[in-house]
């Protein structure tokens, strides 16, 4: 991987997902890195990527959502990114 596919992003950063499904959708689950970090079911799919206790000033993250709609279909993204601080 090249850093031209990284996105770059410093501090603290709020990702946002945009899903939509005839059916509905029932959550949302985060994953960094292959860990579940964060679910959401309101209807503002938004997660904040921040590491208080993490001491490295340079990291990569893989953000992975996986969205689930009331019909039990799932669908998912990822990215990944080179975080500052």
């Amino acid at each position: 991987m090249s850093i031209k596919d990284l996105s770059i992003v410093v501090g603290k950063v709020t990702v946002n997902a945009t899903v939509m499904d005839s059916n509905g959708i029932s959550e949302i689950k985060w994953y960094v890195n292959g860990n579940l970090s964060e679910k959401n079911d309101e209807e503002l799919f938004e997660w904040t990527l921040d590491d208080p206790d993490d001491s490295d000033i340079i990291k990569i993250h893989r953000i992975k959502v996986i969205a689930y709609d009331n019909a039990k279909n799932k669908e998912n993204d990822e990215i990944t990114v080179l975080k500052f601080f």
